[in-house]
């Protein structure tokens, strides 16, 4: 596979984060605790330092979810819960309107707390009604070596500071496309049920096509929103796009490159 975007995930214990993966979407490559995802994406798992912080709440900015394409989801979802520390989030929701019409979707933690989400889609997707563009949907019938009815990675969710920025980033940096757009309010039984937040939203999402790679953007409406955090923290991630990487706020564009700072003595 010509990979040409990696997705970086900070995790506890990368040996326990590998073992789990494995389970759940088949082998690393290379034995290595790099996953493959057809066509062009690597997610790799990097360790962490131990941190009291808890992990960052689904509204926090810069947050990241990864999304598993499914089919038969409910028995994908009951298959999960056989893994040790593998907890489902509420119940598998049904969207009942607009270009995601027929989604059915749950979220789930694994055992160091991330959150994940699985997805089935409707054949053909609602969107399509009313869109030239395509997310990617050649996932086959079913991913080599994983759970049974995991297909493969849906997409990359992000939470956003502001979506239009996100969108005007991602399309003039990296070709991005925008595919569909959404807006879905919530109250807070909901989000308490489904993602362990008790807060009530209304999120702007979009979601945009890039070499592959369908990212996922919410700009939730949400008052209280922590900053990202950084890949040597739980809950931090880096999206690199080709040569370049990215802010964990997608909406702030290409990260700043590190500067090295050394010392002569003089």
């Amino acid at each position: 596979m010509n990979t040409l975007n990696y997705i970086s995930l900070a995790v506890p214990d990368i040996k326990v984060a590998a073992d789990w993966f494995t389970q759940v979407v088949g082998p690393p490559a290379s034995g290595k605790a790099l996953f493959e995802f057809d066509p062009s994406v690597t997610v790799k798992l990097v360790e962490c330092k131990s941190s009291e912080l808890g992990l960052p709440s689904i509204f926090d900015l810069g947050t990241l979810h990864l999304c598993f394409r499914v089919r038969n989801i409910e028995k994908v979802a009951n298959t999960l819960i056989s893994l040790d520390d593998t907890r489902l989030m509420g119940d598998i929701v049904d969207t009942g309107e607009g270009p995601i019409e027929g989604n059915r979707w749950i979220y789930f933690k694994a055992p160091w707390g991330t959150l994940f989400e699985l997805q089935e889609w409707p054949n053909p997707p609602a969107y399509m009604s009313n869109s030239s563009v395509r997310l990617y949907h050649e996932h086959p019938v079913q991913r080599p070596g994983a759970l049974y009815g995991i297909q493969g990675l849906d997409h990359a969710g992000y939470s956003v500071s502001d979506l239009e920025s996100a969108i005007m980033n991602l399309n003039d940096l990296a070709g991005g496309v925008v595919v569909l757009r959404t807006e879905i309010s919530v109250d807070a039984d909901f989000t308490y049920r489904q993602f362990g937040v008790d807060v009530a939203s209304t999120s702007r999402m979009a979601m945009v096509a890039i070499d592959g790679l369908n990212l996922e953007l919410f700009e939730h409406g949400v008052s209280d929103k922590n900053p990202p955090r950084a890949i040597t923290e739980l809950g931090g991630h880096e999206l690199t796009l080709g040569e370049s990487k990215w802010a964990s706020d997608l909406s702030e564009g290409i990260a700043p490159k590190r500067r090295m700072n050394f010392d002569f003595p003089g």
